[in-house]
């Protein structure tokens, strides 16, 4: 879903939402407000097959065609100047292997108001995933829970971060 000039897009409190693979993408806005009340699942990996083609030597969340693994929420643009908008998460993202449960890009704003649940399979080597990131201007906020994937510990930030890195 992507909210374009202004729009608004929503996924509903007991919707779901499932995804899987490099380079795709859940509720979203470039310009306008992406909601997410409900749950989104993200399995961002991508299988590198053996010689025989027959099983995955490995999984691994980067596509070479792809500059970056799949965010289950974007808000703004890789268009310097063009994003205004805003995505907030109520209900529950929950990435695996590989992936951002939210990112923020140039003129967006990332809010996390729910939980964003962080797990990776045995033999995923690289590209972990990530609760949030962002690229530019752009801000990110996370003010309830965030899990780490290797302790399960939970945090609670309660700052919004546009000039640092967490």
């Amino acid at each position: 879903m992507l909210a374009e000039d202004y729009g608004e897009v929503s996924n509903d409190a007991g919707a779901t939402i499932y995804l899987q693979g490099a380079g795709v993408y859940g509720v979203s806005a470039s310009k306008g407000t992406a909601l997410n009340a409900g749950d989104i699942y993200l399995d961002g990996f991508v299988p590198t097959l053996d010689d025989e083609i027959t099983s995955p030597t490995k999984l691994t969340g980067r596509h070479r065609n792809f500059m970056s693994p799949a965010p289950a929420m974007v808000a703004g643009t890789t268009d310097s100047g063009y994003g205004d908008a805003t995505a907030t998460n109520t209900g529950t993202i929950n990435v695996n292997n590989a992936g951002f449960g939210m990112m923020a890009l140039n003129g967006g704003t990332a809010i996390n108001q729910g939980v964003i649940n962080l797990t990776a399979d045995a033999g995923v080597e690289r590209d972990r995933p990530e609760s949030t990131g962002r690229h530019g201007g752009a801000q990110r906020r996370n003010r309830c829970q965030r899990y780490h994937r290797q302790n399960q510990y939970l945090c609670r930030l309660r700052q919004a971060f546009p000039d640092r890195r967490q």
